[in-house]
């Protein structure tokens, strides 16, 4: 099961990239699609793909302390158009998937470049290197290595632990 967390409403047509490959990948490897974050006012993750409606599981939005449950899935996508806006988002539903022992499949932007270089997710920046990392993904071993190394390194260099120091020099800094 792949799996991406978030809402059909409020992306810049980040889902729309997918139609071009997603629908064939998930049928022609017999795979279901999760989307966490469903909402019945906004548009449905099969229509805005194109993915058959018959593959994809949902979940709805819930509040924050229970935003992990929607985590039901194997192998994470993280689909961003490459423009200036999402050069300024965080690579946190990268950190969210690994945190969850999720390896996961990011589009190639400043923030998930910069996670991959420190060995966590795979880049993509065409349909041909979508397709291919998640084969790659679908591997269950090559996946279980993946989870626990991704989630080592996130502990280790990117909690809140980790990066103590940035967070007290970013709160002591003259304003």
């Amino acid at each position: 099961v792949l799996g991406w967390v978030g809402a059909t409403a409020y992306r810049n047509n980040d889902l729309e990239q997918l139609a071009e490959w997603l629908p064939q990948f998930l049928e022609r490897n017999d795979l279901m699609i999760h989307h966490a974050g469903h909402s019945d006012n906004a548009p449905a993750f099969a229509e805005v793909t194109g993915v058959n409606p018959h593959r994809v599981t949902t979940s709805p939005i819930v509040p924050i302390n229970d935003y992990s449950s929607g985590f039901k899935f194997d192998i994470g996508i993280v689909p961003l158009r490459d423009i200036p806006f999402n050069y300024a988002k965080s690579n946190i539903k990268g950190l969210e998937y690994a945190a969850s022992n999720i390896p996961f499949v990011a589009s190639d932007v400043p923030e998930y470049r910069l996670l991959h270089e420190d060995g966590v997710g795979h880049i993509a920046r065409t349909p041909e290197e979508w397709i291919s990392q998640l084969e790659h993904l679908l591997v269950f071993q090559t996946r279980r290595l993946e989870a626990a190394r991704a989630y080592q390194i996130v502990a280790d260099r990117w909690s809140i632990e980790a990066r103590a120091k940035d967070w007290q020099g970013a709160f002591s800094a003259p304003r």
